[in-house]
């Protein structure tokens, strides 16, 4: 049994690149609205977890992940770190309504 299958590795990648360009967006030395950020992050996170067929918290991890790398190498604050509970909750809700409407 393999650990990851391709279709995974696409979904890491994916949500690397989802992670760093929100945290690209949120570290922006005039960007002050946290409602798109978290928006974006429950919308993008959500998505994946629908996608996504098992190991649903890392794909989150890694998105909350990179949005507070970014910040931190940045502005050398953790303020961001809320936002892996922001992504494991648009996971998990992406997950819930896949297995409510199968």
């Amino acid at each position: 049994m393999r650990f990851f299958d391709n279709n995974f590795w696409i979904l890491i990648i994916i949500s690397i690149i989802i992670g760093i360009f929100i945290g690209w967006i949120d570290s922006s030395p005039h960007w002050n609205d946290t409602g798109i950020t978290i928006g974006l992050i429950l919308v993008t996170s959500f998505i994946l977890g629908l996608l996504s067929k098992n190991k649903i918290w890392l794909l989150a991890l890694i998105i909350g992940m990179c949005i507070t790398s970014l910040n931190f190498i940045v502005s050398y604050k953790i303020d961001s770190s809320v936002s892996i509970l922001f992504s494991l909750f648009g996971a998990y809700s992406g997950v819930s309504l896949k297995y409510l409407f199968k």
